[in-house]
């Protein structure tokens, strides 16, 4: 565990405010209860994108299946938007379902012999629609004057998925090939 304040991401791992190399593979951002939804962080996609621009700053955050987001390769969430439990069970579940389809999403890559794997528009935007459709009837659209960090300033539920949680299970268990851009 590093505790000194980070000052930059670099391609071989993260520079800490005082100068130091930490060399990574891999880095987990935790934000606790947060729900800026990565904007604060300067991430950068394909055609330079920026995370935070397409989210809105974190008011609009939207993914396919919680975690992976058109213009970013390789970008896997765990805690993304509308993939939290939103009736009964607890959060651990969900982000075991979501990991469990980032592995099988790696499992793919390797077996593809790739080395990006990146959601479609199309896919995303169809899966936004299945959602959004799917709350509409919902409590968490019920009261629109009710004040809740499960919905963003224009009213869209960003927090929660629609889904029974074994059916967001079903969802996940195996990434289709046909959604993705696979490099």
């Amino acid at each position: 565990v590093v505790t000194e304040p980070l000052a930059r991401v670099t391609p071989r791992g993260i520079e800490t405010a005082d100068g130091t190399l930490v060399e990574l593979d891999v880095i987990i951002y935790a934000t606790g209860f947060n729900l800026e939804f990565l904007s604060p962080v300067e991430i950068v996609g394909r055609g330079g994108a920026r995370l935070a621009e397409q989210w809105a700053g974190g008011t609009d955050p939207r993914s396919y299946l919680g975690g992976t987001v058109p213009n970013f390769p390789n970008l896997f969430v765990t805690s993304g938007p509308n993939s939290s439990s939103g009736h009964g069970g607890g959060h651990n579940f969900m982000t075991e379902v979501v990991v469990h389809y980032i592995t099988e999403c790696l499992r793919l890559l390797v077996e593809r012999g790739a080395r990006s794997l990146e959601v479609r528009q199309e896919v995303q935007d169809e899966f936004i629609a299945a959602v959004d459709a799917q709350m509409e009837g919902s409590i968490w659209r019920n009261s629109p004057k009710a004040h809740t960090y499960y919905r963003n300033p224009s009213g869209r539920v960003i927090l929660p998925n629609p889904w029974r949680m074994v059916d967001y299970w079903r969802m996940s268990r195996t990434p289709d090939e046909s959604r993705f851009i696979v490099r």
